[in-house]
């Protein structure tokens, strides 16, 4: 997980992910604080990925990222 970057972080519409060991993004899934999940994005091997949030709820979230080489857990603030 550290080798990722969300940035802005809180956010109001777009999340940017980068990582810097190019790491593969396979899907993008946001969870509550309770564990729902919210939202899923799919993506074709992409190291850079934009989230829209911009539906989502103020609060915080877990984002789970799936990549080639397994899970990384960020979490995520919506403003």
């Amino acid at each position: 997980a550290t080798k990722f970057n969300l940035y802005p972080n809180p956010a109001t519409n777009v999340v940017n992910i980068t990582n810097t060991d190019n790491l593969f993004v396979e899907r993008a899934t946001v969870y509550d604080i309770a564990g729902k999940e919210i939202k899923k994005q799919m993506y074709t091997n992409e190291n850079q990925i934009q989230l829209n949030v911009e539906n989502l709820a103020s609060g915080t979230y877990m984002l789970h990222l799936q990549t080639n080489e397994g899970l990384a857990v960020k979490k995520l603030v919506k403003k």
